[in-house]
């Protein structure tokens, strides 16, 4: 249905952008950013209280796409080399809620019922002979999903000022 009252919003002193937009009367927030810490990035989405989102994502890379898939009930990738001969690459991308359910089916995530919805995407290359980076991706969505949004946004925030207000009196 048609949008209402969307605002987008970067918020420059926190490197994080906003959203929020309102449809059949019910409205939805988002907040993304990109944690340096953490190797993600975070996404979350709310909307109104007492209220309920169903969302999915797919993983793509049309039309170069070599493999995407199912890689647990939360998480869906897409994988493969760039080029005859050049890097390998490997992106997932899990899907966590605040009530509701997650699913997964062939390279979609979904959540449904949820009165919040987490994503995080992480990616990594085999470039300079590193051999684990799949693992690697893993390893930083199960930290992602572990330590949550919230406490991922306050050290992006800690970490981010501490470039950004370093020549600040």
């Amino acid at each position: 249905d048609k949008v209402t009252e969307y605002k987008l919003e970067l918020d420059i002193d926190n490197a994080m952008a906003h959203t929020q937009y309102c449809m059949n009367g019910i409205h939805y927030w988002r907040k993304i950013l990109v944690s340096s810490t953490y190797n993600v990035l975070a996404i979350e989405l709310t909307c109104d209280p007492g209220t309920k989102m169903t969302l999915s994502a797919n993983m793509s890379r049309k039309p170069f796409e070599e493999n995407t898939g199912k890689l647990d009930d939360r998480t869906v990738g897409n994988w493969g080399e760039n080029g005859t001969g050049g890097v390998n690459y490997f992106t997932g991308v899990r899907m966590n809620t605040m009530g509701g359910s997650v699913h997964t089916m062939g390279d979609f995530v979904y959540a449904e019922g949820a009165e919040k919805i987490y994503i995080y995407l992480t990616s990594a290359t085999d470039f300079g002979g590193r051999k684990n980076y799949k693992e690697e991706c893993i390893k930083r969505l199960d930290v992602a999903e572990k330590v949550g949004f919230e406490a991922i946004n306050e050290d992006h925030i800690r970490e981010f000022h501490k470039l950004y207000n370093r020549d600040r009196k």
